[in-house]
């Protein structure tokens, strides 16, 4: 086992620590790496492509799957000035194994802030935890955590830039909207995507996330939202039919779910990757809801399709003469996109489509 720490200084800036490195084995392992503050306070560090392993470690298949990054936060009870010790660890086949152990300074900022809003969701929560089955909740940062029992909390409070944007269908939708409205898996916020009424959901703590959940239930009351938005989302459920099941039970009666999910989309992570669908797929887990629309939106056609796995196959290409004409064929879908997909037509856009969409209602009397 080699393993490298490339991001985890002596002495912090802050109470948010970036911790990045890679562990590699000489055979495959299914692994997970955490960080542990003083014997105490434990977070996931979750796995990631290192493309720089595979080269330097060309004989190991799999080096290319040793990276593991996150975030930490550094807890109130170490004052500034103050020596912590920082434990990273690998779980591995069974075992646990102690990878580095080191001593850090907290050096804080005078005016030391994290991204976060303390929203009370009280209200909203299931009050028999009972339902959330086989969960253990944490706070950090106030931001509830509804986790696995076997889990830890994830957190990448200092990622910058924003990702899983509305749409303009979206934002035109609920504009007008005053009741509740989940963003479920948000991503990462920024402020000016902020209001009141949008509670954002994700299994890790990104900026802005007002709850973080990793079960197979959502820890919110039935009939709770009006709207319900899953963008780029359900390709990581692991268990999709059941997921919107439970879409369904904290929808109100007439609410409305918005969701686009990954088709001809390649392996990405975020942090699991499970399953793409096709239109009929989708369809088939709306079960109950009245289908209002589906199909494929403009941001979902081929093109983009194969510009995301052109621009995921280049770093696995070890022939310069097939990096070449790959990067021709992205250039050609970057500026050409537009006409290949109208020259497939319809049946074609949505046999090749990068994404399918839907918009659905649950009836306001059940079915």
């Amino acid at each position: 086992m080699e393993f490298f720490l490339d991001n985890c200084p002596q002495i912090t800036s802050g109470r948010l620590m970036y911790i990045s490195g890679a562990c590699v084995f000489m055979e495959e392992q299914q692994m997970h790496v955490y960080a542990e503050i003083n014997n105490e306070f434990i977070f996931n560090l979750p796995m990631y492509y290192r493309h720089d392993m595979a080269k330097n470690f060309p004989e190991l298949p799999y080096a290319i799957k040793s990276g593991f990054y996150g975030d930490t936060i550094i807890p109130e009870c170490i004052a500034d000035g103050e020596e912590f010790q920082l434990n990273v660890f690998v779980v591995s086949q069974g075992r646990t194994i102690l990878l580095k152990e080191m001593l850090i300074t907290l050096h804080e900022e005078l005016n030391p802030s994290f991204k976060v809003r303390q929203l009370d969701l009280a209200p909203l929560i299931i009050e028999d935890n009972q339902r959330i089955k086989d969960s253990k909740i944490s706070y950090i940062l106030g931001v509830p955590h509804y986790l696995g029992s076997e889990e830890n909390p994830a957190v990448f409070l200092s990622q910058t830039g924003t990702s899983h944007p509305h749409s303009n269908f979206v934002v035109d939708l609920i504009k007008d909207v005053t009741g509740y409205i989940l963003d479920f898996g948000c991503g990462s916020q920024s402020v000016d995507r902020l209001k009141d009424n949008i509670i954002h959901l994700d299994a890790t703590q990104y900026p802005y996330v007002d709850i973080v959940n990793t079960t197979d239930q959502i820890p919110f009351k039935d009939n709770t939202f009006e709207i319900v938005i899953s963008q780029a989302v359900f390709e990581h459920v692991n268990k999709p039919k059941e997921m919107m099941q439970e879409i369904f039970r904290v929808l109100q009666p007439g609410g409305t779910l918005i969701l686009d999910t990954a088709f001809m989309q390649p392996l990405h992570g975020d942090p699991h990757h499970y399953f793409n669908m096709t239109l009929p797929g989708l369809k088939s887990i709306l079960t109950n809801f009245d289908i209002i629309d589906m199909g494929v939106r403009p941001y979902q056609l081929p093109s983009y399709g194969y510009i995301m796995q052109i621009n995921e196959i280049l770093p696995f290409v070890s022939s310069p003469k097939w990096h070449q004409e790959l990067q021709r064929l992205l250039s050609l879908f970057m500026s050409e996109g537009s006409v290949f997909d109208e020259c497939l037509g319809k049946v074609g856009q949505e046999v090749l489509a990068a994404g399918v969409y839907c918009v659905a209602r649950k009836p306001k009397i059940e079915k």
